[in-house]
């Protein structure tokens, strides 16, 4: 019981939730991951963090509508973080040597893809990676769909191009001039594995589930505006990778609905700590685009939103270098070792217990009671000794009790008898100066002297 409720209060701590601009990322890009690649001018490092989640990175992160930098905690100190202008930078100075993964070897099965726009090219590509057989059939005679409107909007046609060559390159294999009805839709969900619908236009509205993207017809998956009630780029890339997620599970054979909050944008519970933060303007380009200085000089904008009052607050829990959900981590596993050694218990003997990270938690975490808690647990079980300073708790209660004296008075006390029960004729022969102290014990008989 005591490790279940253990477990229970470690969720209280709020630390480890994502800020603000990554919840309310559709992608949940790692915004604060690629802000301290950039703090440092590793911008390759910051591009890869952002291509991990982002399709099509060196297209879409130049032209996303970035709802992230609403909900920037610096809005009102100084200006939200440029989140936009930072991501456009890593296209430029980031992406340029690019290396091609290795595919993955398995079972080719056949995926259709319904859309060579935004929303269809995304989905290909990252199906594409888990290596499935994809094909792309574009009703127009061209790749691309949205991204050509954004030419005049920070993005070119030679890069637009490149990226589409790419995609051809990649293996996925495209049918231009095919336009797909609902007659040809149910005729390739009786060919392909699966299908996803991501073109921008259809004949009919389509019944589908919000949460897994499913719609009626056996494997088919919707997608992109279809499945969008607002015109949103990152939204309709979003929607994809969602779908995307969903056509693996059911050609798999999972469960296509577990494990699927906070997918889309959502209310991250971090509270972060913006005590110390002053008024800093956003940086604005000199040029067209940032700079590699520019670029870093916002980015050091960034307040890397933590929680952390308990961190600050407490000079264990920054000798130990672990904030609470780490710290109990490492507790509930100290607690379940049955055979070796115990590594945790020095610093669960260390903690005071004094309350400070209480009073400074917002959300009520008492780590001073887990560890207290934990100590009488294990002393119990005899899994661990008393504390280290158990010995020194129980001689500050005895020289506070009435069986301790001082032989030399401190300056301004007034002195008591305490050898009328003792004889201590003995200390005659040494000098009275060089006796600091001495205790003596009714209980034992015993004497303890300490020299100056």
């Amino acid at each position: 019981m005591f490790l279940e409720n253990l477990l229970k209060k470690r969720e209280i701590c709020i630390n480890d939730n994502p800020p603000a601009c990554e919840a309310s990322c559709p992608l949940h890009l790692d915004v604060k991951g690629i802000m301290k690649e950039v703090q440092k001018g590793n911008f390759e490092e910051a591009f890869l963090i952002m291509e991990k989640k982002m399709p099509l990175a060196r297209l879409v992160a130049r032209v996303c509508d970035h709802p992230c930098e609403a909900s920037c905690v610096r809005k009102n100190l100084g200006g939200s973080l440029s989140i936009s202008e930072i991501e456009r930078a890593l296209v430029d100075y980031g992406s340029k040597d690019r290396k091609k993964g290795l595919r993955i070897p398995g079972a080719r099965k056949k995926v259709a893809v319904v859309g060579g726009g935004i929303s269809g090219l995304s989905c290909a590509i990252l199906l594409n990676k888990k290596a499935y057989d994809i094909t792309i059939y574009e009703k127009s005679d061209r790749l691309g769909g949205g991204f050509w409107d954004y030419l005049d909007k920070g993005l070119s046609q030679t890069v637009l191009e490149e990226e589409l060559e790419e995609v051809k390159k990649s293996g996925i294999n495209v049918r231009l001039n095919s336009l797909i009805d609902r007659t040809g839709l149910e005729e390739l969900s009786t060919i392909y594995e699966a299908v996803y619908l991501g073109t921008g236009n259809w004949e009919e509205e389509l019944d589908f589930d919000e949460k897994t993207l499913a719609t009626k017809m056996n494997g088919v998956f919707l997608g992109g505006n279809l499945s969008l009630k607002e015109d949103s780029l990152i939204m309709a890339v979003a929607r994809a990778r969602s779908a995307s997620i969903s056509m693996d599970r059911y050609m798999q054979g999972a469960s296509l609905s577990a494990q699927r909050d906070n997918e889309e944008p959502y209310e991250t519970k971090l509270i972060a700590d913006t005590s110390a933060a002053g008024e800093e303007e956003t940086v604005k380009p000199a040029g067209f685009a940032y700079t590699k200085e520019e670029a870093i000089q916002e980015a050091s904008r960034c307040l890397l939103c933590e929680c952390g009052l308990c961190y600050k607050a407490c000079s264990h829990l920054r000798y130990e270098d672990k904030m609470p959900r780490d710290y109990i981590r490492s507790i509930h596993h100290n607690e379940r070792v049955i055979l070796g050694d115990r590594y945790a218990n020095k610093p669960i003997n260390s903690c005071m217990a004094c309350g400070l990270c209480l009073a400074v938690c917002p959300t009520g975490l008492d780590m001073g009671e887990i560890i207290l808690d934990t100590r009488k647990s294990m002393i119990k079980r005899e899994k661990m000794p008393p504390s280290a300073h158990d010995f020194a708790l129980k001689d500050m209660e005895f020289n506070q009790s009435e069986y301790f004296g001082l032989l030399k008075h401190h300056q301004g006390w007034k002195s008591r008898p305490i050898f009328s029960f003792l004889d201590v004729s003995f200390l005659a022969p040494i000098p009275s100066m060089l006796i600091k102290a001495m205790t003596i014990s009714r209980k034992n008989w015993k004497v303890e002297l300490a020299f100056t």
